[in-house]
């Protein structure tokens, strides 16, 4: 019977998981960098918040969210909300993954 070659998928499904998993420490590691303002302005846009609302909940102008998120977008290597959003939730799921992995 002749060996049969290993799939694949799986080498590539484990790669991408190794990536993940980098990708999200990064994240991690990059969120120490950012201010205790710019971690608020952060979850805020995190909570899907437009900059008005944002600038209305922690008592400064519209134009001070502008200028932290611009600081979070550049210290973090990100172009948007949406990029940042991601970066969080792609973070979250792999802790949980990985935490599910160790049990």
């Amino acid at each position: 019977m002749p060996k049969t070659a290993p799939d694949p998928s799986s080498k590539r499904t484990k790669f991408n998981g190794r990536r993940a998993r980098r990708q999200a420490m990064n994240i991690n590691i990059q969120l120490e960098k950012l201010s205790r303002r710019e971690l608020q302005v952060a979850m805020k846009i995190i909570e899907g918040l437009p900059n008005k609302r944002i600038a209305r909940d922690l008592f400064i102008s519209e134009r001070t969210v502008k200028f932290h998120c611009a600081n979070i977008y550049r210290k973090l290597d990100i172009s948007s909300r949406s990029s940042l959003m991601a970066a969080y939730f792609k973070a979250v799921y792999v802790k949980i993954r990985s935490d599910k992995l160790e049990c």
